[in-house]
């Protein structure tokens, strides 16, 4: 079932696949198909959320970011709030805005705390600031939440190798090869450590 959220009163389809799909296979025409509605009805949601998917697949990725956080800042639907923050911190970041991406991570991780893809998606864009501090702890939330996810271990231990803490980075590399024996950033940072 699609899910649903409410924009200023109306019910609309968070995923409307006819869009989704021409957005996938012709975004330009999309772009334009939704810009056409949006100037009939300004308050559109499926019409945005269309122009915000088709901006993103051609590279519009400031248009796409500011529609999709307008129209997560309209739906009283966290889940949904919080998916549509984190597509906006996502085109931020394609943007090279990662001050800009790591708000938008912070306000899904606002409306959806027990998402560890939050947490990890802002750990990416603190990691791009340099705020290698703020990166662990982000990382420490979510790797209690997942704590099975390689990634995220590895990701911590380039956290902690940025910090200059090479035994921690060393740990945090050696848990992610538990978990996934050819993990390609924990072999490399368990490499750098030896030389």
């Amino acid at each position: 079932l699609l899910a649903l959220f409410w924009f200023w009163g109306l019910p609309v389809r968070a995923e409307q696949p006819a869009c989704l799909g021409l957005a996938q296979r012709d975004p330009d025409y999309a772009l334009v198909q939704a810009q056409g509605a949006l100037r009939q009805r300004p308050d559109d949601a499926e019409a945005m959320l269309c122009r915000a998917t088709a901006a993103f697949q051609t590279g519009s990725f400031s248009v796409a970011a500011k529609d999709f956080a307008y129209l997560a800042a309209r739906t009283p639907d966290k889940t949904e709030s919080a998916r549509l923050y984190s597509k906006a911190g996502w085109a931020l970041m394609r943007a090279n805005q990662p001050a800009a991406a790591g708000k938008a991570f912070a306000a899904a991780i606002k409306h959806a705390p027990k998402q560890a893809d939050y947490w990890h998606d802002h750990a990416t864009a603190l990691m791009q600031a340099e705020q290698y501090w703020d990166v662990r702890r982000e990382l420490d939330y979510a790797i209690q939440l997942r704590p099975r996810d390689a990634d995220l271990w590895a990701l911590r231990a380039t956290c902690w190798l940025k910090l200059g803490t090479r035994a921690r980075a060393r740990s945090d590399a050696r848990q992610a090869l538990a978990l996934q024996p050819e993990q390609p950033m924990a072999l490399a940072i368990l490499q750098k450590i030896s030389v």
